[in-house]
């Protein structure tokens, strides 16, 4: 009947460290989601940019 304890408490306990694994890499994947997505918002506005600047040279070349 004691070891039938143990094992609970032990499967408990693995539990428990597979949850707080579980959100350290969803933390993670959170993190560089958000990441990348800053990134690709800094590249969109450069490409926007660039097209924007290239426009007004080509309209002061003419």
């Amino acid at each position: 009947m004691d070891d039938d304890f143990n094992d609970d408490d032990e499967v408990a306990a693995s539990e428990v460290a597979e949850e707080s694994n579980s959100k350290k890499a969803m933390r993670k994947l959170a993190k560089r989601r958000y990441l990348v997505r800053e990134r690709l918002y800094a590249l969109n506005e450069k490409i926007y940019l660039d097209r924007q600047l290239n426009s007004l040279s080509d309209y002061w070349d003419i």
